[in-house]
């Protein structure tokens, strides 16, 4: 989600907690190929295949430098398909991204010795929902997978955006966002698995050229996912201060 990215919790990053694939993400790459057909100005069609292997950072030094280059000893790749739809609805304008993937590997059920070949999982996004012309816009996210073999069986988020309302700061930005991880009961029988919840409200200062500042306001519900849990709810604050020359 492009919205999304404003915000600092890694949950609202690339594939957040619902899509619980082993590809290959930001701070290390993997061999793979895309492919990305326009139908038209509307409609697009996308599917990558990208392996799963992403080499030991402390063994193998061509896995330290970010990628690594030699193909997968084993056989494990990640395959993802998505559509994108550029809607309108009135005055409301959207992108809707429907998407699945699936990976070879080994899936364990747990501690136990049951295994599964495949894992897989469904995803939706509607992301830079236009709600105002000044600039207020939105994403909402969905994504599910099976109990029996990932922690997390589903995974629900939203937020919203906008320009500062502040006349003398014209270029800063705000965004407050939610989002819901509801952990497998499956994986976790006699754990009482519950849900985690997290809202964060951030603000993106242009303090200089160049030079941003952005402080961030975290409320963590539940943060092990567990009922009885002797981990509190947590508040959390920071910043993020970001140079560009």
């Amino acid at each position: 989600s492009e919205v999304s990215a404003l915000f600092i919790n890694s949950t609202f990053g690339w594939a957040a907690a619902g899509i619980q694939s082993n590809a290959p993400a930001y701070g290390q790459a993997s061999l793979g190929t895309m492919f990305d057909y326009a139908l038209n100005d509307a409609f697009n069609i996308l599917s990558g295949v990208y392996s799963t292997d992403i080499g030991d950072v402390t063994t193998d030094s061509s896995a330290r430098h970010g990628f690594y280059f030699k193909l997968p000893k084993r056989d494990s790749f990640v395959w993802f398909n998505e559509s994108q739809w550029n809607a309108r609805l009135g005055s409301i304008s959207s992108q809707l991204n429907l998407g699945f993937w699936v990976e070879e590997g080994e899936f364990r059920e747990g501690s136990t010795s049951v295994s599964h070949n495949w894992n897989y999982g469904y995803y939706l996004v509607l992301d830079r929902i236009r709600l105002s012309e000044d600039g207020l816009t939105g994403f909402v996210r969905f994504a599910a997978s099976p109990s029996d073999r990932n922690e997390f069986v589903s995974y629900f988020d939203l937020g919203i955006s906008g320009r500062s309302f502040i006349p003398s700061r014209p270029d800063d930005h705000w965004g407050i966002a939610y989002s819901n991880s509801v952990l497998s009961d499956h994986l976790f029988q006699g754990e009482n698995p519950e849900t985690e919840g997290v809202v964060e409200l951030t603000w993106q200062a242009h303090v200089g050229d160049g030079l941003i500042f952005q402080p961030t306001f975290q409320y963590i519900s539940n943060p092990s996912g567990h009922e009885g849990s002797s981990v509190s709810d947590s508040l959390v604050a920071g910043i993020r201060i970001q140079g560009e020359w």
